[in-house]
């Protein structure tokens, strides 16, 4: 199983290409996997690992699931209910995207992704390097057999 592979394809699920800002909002500038300093234009997406779950052995594969935080940032705007107006406005674009049964970057024999699925969401004030973002976080839960 290659994360890196999976985490990469999720965030071209949250790109421009694949995403349609809801109206009257700029699409999304950069969406990565590859964490960095600073934030950039806004809105924008990281793709945050955060651990393999219920790991279990069957028959020479690796059963589980494998967490991932999709962040969303947006930039504070002056009044804080234009900056609540538009996490809104992304939450109900972002909850629908239709995530469902991929592969995510991994082929459909012996690293199998058999689905990918958010748990979680919710609205976060996050600083990344000296700019502070609302943001909002999914959790999404990706289900692997993978052969060991």
């Amino acid at each position: 199983m290659d994360l890196a592979d999976i985490a990469s394809a999720l965030a071209t699920r949250y790109g421009s290409a694949s995403l349609t800002a809801p109206t009257g909002y700029t699409t999304v500038q950069s969406s990565s996997h590859l964490l960095g300093e600073g934030g950039g234009k806004t809105p924008f997406v990281r793709v945050i690992f955060d651990g393999l779950h219920e790991l279990r052995y069957v028959a020479s594969r690796r059963l589980g699931h494998a967490r991932f935080i999709v962040r969303f940032y947006v930039d504070q705007a002056s009044k804080m209910e234009d900056t609540t107006t538009a996490l809104y406005a992304w939450h109900d674009v972002l909850v629908d995207r239709p995530i469902g049964q991929l592969q995510l970057g991994e082929s459909a024999t012996a690293n199998a992704v058999s689905g990918a699925y958010i748990i979680d969401t919710a609205f976060v004030f996050v600083r990344l390097g000296d700019v502070d973002y609302a943001c909002i976080d999914q959790t999404v839960e990706v289900q692997f057999s993978h052969a060991i």
